[in-house]
């Protein structure tokens, strides 16, 4: 079930980010009385998502987070994270830095996916270690695109 609360919270927050109402009515073009009601903690009315959406833009683009987007993301059990801006070279080294980053989520689903009866048995333990070692063999990649050398040896995931 969705907690209406964080999401309203971070609604509030990226209004106030903006500058208050007028702000939050230059970043959708809506009008005072419908941003207000999204601004106001006792009225339930939240933005639709292309509105969340303009909100949360013109927060960065004023220097800001995506507070908005980072509240959904936790609603549903995840995490938004901003992706590096980069071209040339930097786009091989920040698309890398992506995928090592799944890696860690994918170790997390399966510590999560292997406790939830409380406990880990051998066949958990291997699946974890195997992610484990998928997120190594990423941040070898990384490395190496990093720091222009060879990459080291990096575990190797046998097929089950």
């Amino acid at each position: 079930m969705i907690r209406h609360g964080f999401i309203k919270l971070a609604v509030r927050k990226t209004i106030q980010q903006l500058g208050g109402i007028a702000g939050g009515e230059a970043a959708t073009g809506l009008g005072s009385s419908q941003v207000g009601r999204w601004h106001n903690r006792n009225d339930h009315d939240l933005p639709g998502l292309e509105h969340a959406i303009a909100l949360d833009e013109a927060a960065l683009a004023c220097g800001g987070r995506a507070l908005i987007l980072e509240a959904m993301a936790r609603e549903l059990g995840h995490v938004a994270i901003e992706l590096p801006e980069a071209s040339g070279e930097g786009q091989a080294v920040a698309m890398q830095l992506v995928a090592a980053t799944a890696e860690f989520g994918e170790i997390a689903q399966a510590v999560v996916a292997g406790l939830a009866d409380g406990r880990l048995d051998p066949r958990e333990e291997t699946r974890i270690a195997l992610e484990i070692d998928d997120a190594m063999r990423a941040l070898v990649q990384l490395r190496a695109l990093v720091t222009g050398e060879e990459p080291r040896t990096a575990p190797v995931r046998m097929a089950c």
